[in-house]
């Protein structure tokens, strides 16, 4: 990058970056481009022969548009995709917990401690 300048072209006028190309060499010019990052591409650029010094080629341009960068995940907003996510997880450890929790446990107080009289008890 050589300086930073406004251009104006058929498109309209930009704040850019003057970036200068040199051949291999690095002695002789080969190429100028304003670059817009507003456009997020060169809105002017001249190529110059390499014989002469001359400009051989150019470009101004005429007109442009960004696309709009709306991203979606299913055809979804993030927002939504993410909160639907959310949501779900959250209904299925609901209904986990509440199966875990309604699940009867068997009474323990009719188990006896010792086993009845006449039964040896088991060793391991």
């Amino acid at each position: 990058m050589v300086n930073e300048t406004t251009v104006t072209v058929p498109a309209g006028t930009f704040d850019t970056f003057l970036v200068v190309e040199y051949t291999r060499s690095g002695t002789l010019l080969h190429e100028y481009r304003w670059f817009s990052t507003q456009a997020k591409t060169s809105v002017k650029w001249e190529n110059f022969d390499q014989n002469t010094g001359v400009v051989s080629d150019s470009y101004l341009m005429t007109s442009y548009s960004l696309a709009a960068t709306n991203p979606t995940i299913l055809g979804l907003s993030p927002i939504v995709f993410y909160s639907a996510i959310g949501i779900s997880v959250a209904a299925i450890v609901a209904v986990g917990a509440i199966l875990v929790l309604s699940r009867k446990k068997k009474p323990t107080d009719n188990v006896p401690v010792n086993p009845p009289g006449g039964i040896p008890p088991t060793t391991g």
